[in-house]
């Protein structure tokens, strides 16, 4: 290697070190965002003690603030065996860090719960078999039921309108003091209305 080949890789190297700390302290402009809403579409895989099916939705969200979302969002359970299932539910998501291009967040709510089952096609889950009054072999019996929701995941921005939100969510469905548990594993396509400054 030559004299000048080594200063200039030297001068190379010692301005890239000069600049680091130039640029680590370089701050994200602004996000002027304040508040929001969101449109959503979701897919994605349902699992009871019975199970595990698809599931499709969509929810519609205000996000109040750079911290919490109010969402309210609606799920078909596809049906299988004979028996389908719905979910409504209205839910707040805590977000766990500053604007970014990956927030992860915690989120619970209440909500409702139908499934219907015909009864001549497959199993009935233990819940719904115990508030059965006698066996209607061939017919077509539905519940609605209350139900408490907890979830977690990540919200990451791919745009400053768009963002996908991989989540885990579990529904215990209630009734006296009985609890059927269902639990989602989905991905949100969500369209902001407003601007999101991503940072990157």
């Amino acid at each position: 290697m030559t004299r000048s080949s080594t200063l200039a890789i030297g001068s190379f190297v010692v301005s890239l070190i000069a600049g680091v700390p130039f640029a680590s302290g370089q701050t994200p402009p602004g996000n002027k965002w304040s508040h929001g809403t969101t449109l959503e579409v979701s897919t994605g895989a349902a699992a009871t003690s019975q199970d595990t099916r698809g599931a499709l939705g969509g929810a519609f969200g205000w996000e109040i603030n750079h911290w919490v979302e109010v969402e309210g969002a609606g799920t078909w359970l596809v049906a299988r065996q004979g028996d389908e299932a719905f979910a409504a539910e209205l839910k707040a998501l805590a977000n766990l860090t500053r604007p970014n291009t990956v927030v992860p967040f915690l989120g619970a709510g209440v909500g409702f719960y139908h499934a219907s089952f015909e009864t001549a096609r497959g199993a009935i889950p233990g819940f719904y078999q115990r508030r059965m009054s006698g066996p209607p072999f061939g017919s077509l019996i539905t519940f609605n039921d209350p139900s408490f929701v907890f979830a977690g995941g990540v919200n990451i921005f791919t745009g400053q309108h768009f963002s996908i939100r991989p989540d885990i969510s579990v529904r215990l469905v209630t009734r006296a003091s009985d609890t059927y548990a269902v639990t989602l594993a989905t991905v949100y396509v969500m369209y902001h209305f407003e601007v999101h400054d991503v940072v990157r």
